[in-house]
């Protein structure tokens, strides 16, 4: 009878191990070129996060939808780069031993998923006019006869 209780409350001690191992948030390296960009993160049209000078870190919350990074830099056009979110392995663990509760409270969390460590963005440099021809005084007709 004891062994029995056992058999059904490990599965339910055991619940939720991605999100019991890791944190349902994550740091997201941001480097761009040139450095010194302001970078923002969205998700779904929310604002996630903003990084005031990269190269740095911001700290972002999990999740199965996709975030955009959106950096600007005065003299600069703006760059864009999605972060797809990637299957976190840990999951598996509730699958073998948490069953559908541990999947249920690690998909709510955003522990099944996991976005790249890192992102690098190239800003290019904003097109300067042409310098315009020097304007020159116009000619003098000749004299008629």
């Amino acid at each position: 009878m004891l062994l029995r209780r056992l058999a059904v409350l490990l599965p339910l001690g055991l619940c939720a191990c991605a999100t019991i191992t890791t944190s349902p948030s994550q740091d997201l390296a941001i480097a761009t070129e040139p450095p010194g960009a302001r970078c923002e993160v969205h998700r779904d049209g929310r604002f996630v996060g903003t990084l005031e000078a990269t190269l740095g870190t911001l700290r972002i919350g999990k999740s199965s939808r996709d975030s955009v990074v959106t950096c600007t830099r005065p003299g600069h056009r703006p760059a864009q780069a999605t972060l797809r979110p990637e299957f976190n392995p840990v999951t598996i663990g509730n699958v073998l031993l948490g069953g559908v509760v541990g999947i249920i409270v690690d998909a709510s969390t955003g522990a099944v998923s996991r976005y790249p460590d890192s992102v690098q963005l190239v800003l290019e440099a904003e097109a300067t006019p042409a310098e315009a021809p020097p304007v020159l005084p116009p000619l003098a007709e000749p004299p008629s006869s």
